[in-house]
């Protein structure tokens, strides 16, 4: 659920206030708490998910948003993505 200003409509009108809309907002790849923004909290989970890595080269659990280029892993070349967005 999606709590957010207002939002038109089907019929193209834009009521006031605020409203609930179920949905999912979509978080920028990196955003480890997914609020839309990569901030320094994301920058720590995001190195945690690199220590973690280590070695072996594979992504530990819950860190898909740290994988930017989909190889199963969290390396440097995903810090290189990381780092041009922040």
């Amino acid at each position: 659920m999606y709590l957010g200003g207002s939002f038109t409509q089907i019929n193209g009108t834009t009521p006031s206030g605020r409203f609930a809309r179920w949905g999912c907002p979509i978080a920028p790849d990196g955003d480890a708490d997914g609020d839309g923004v990569i901030t320094l909290l994301d920058y720590a989970a995001f190195y945690e998910c690199l220590i973690a890595s280590g070695p072996a080269g594979r992504s530990a659990f819950g860190c898909v948003f740290s994988d930017l280029d989909a190889d199963q892993d969290t390396d440097l070349r995903d810090f290189a993505s990381f780092a041009a967005m922040f």
